[in-house]
């Protein structure tokens, strides 16, 4: 994999960023490097800032997003769902009465599945009915992203204080 110095959003090249690629490539690489005790990664090896190579790798079809805080502008964030008054999103309960930028009682998962282009959001039990991924796989990589979350923000906190 290599990275660029262009920042694109919607398949547009937006402008030229020095060092963009390298400090993307070096970030992931820093984080892959602080938690092998929670799930293993695909890297090889870093031959350059700015390449990685790694092992080959079949892509599950959901994206597995956690959720600390009621946040977000976008369709698919957890404050504009909210804010139209869905309170069981992804199948989880959110209760009334939670406000912008409050931290959830518990961290939650919402995943997501692509469809024309963009994320639709999904429950635990559609992805499994609709065969996207296995339950034991479901379980597995739901509890490791919980994880990996959940140890970012202590170690975010630690580099904080």
């Amino acid at each position: 994999m290599v990275t660029t110095y262009r920042p694109s959003a919607f398949h547009r090249i937006l402008s030229s960023s020095p060092f963009k690629g390298q400090v993307c490539n070096e970030t992931s690489l820093w984080w892959f490097d602080k938690t092998p005790h929670i799930t293993s990664n695909a890297v090889v090896s870093v031959p350059n800032a700015n390449v990685t190579i790694a092992k080959k790798c079949s892509v599950f079809p959901v994206e597995f997003r956690v959720r600390g805080f009621v946040t977000g502008s976008t369709d698919t964030s957890s404050w504009t769902v909210y804010g139209n008054g869905i309170r069981n999103y992804c199948g989880n309960v959110l209760p009334d009465g939670l406000v912008k930028s409050q931290k959830f009682p518990a961290n939650i998962l919402t995943p997501t599945t692509k469809a024309a282009g963009h994320d639709v959001p999904v429950t635990p039990d559609e992805i499994i009915e609709r065969r996207l991924i296995s339950e034991a796989d479901y379980d597995e990589v739901s509890q490791k992203a919980l994880s990996l979350f959940e140890y970012g923000h202590v170690i975010c906190f630690f580099l904080r204080s």
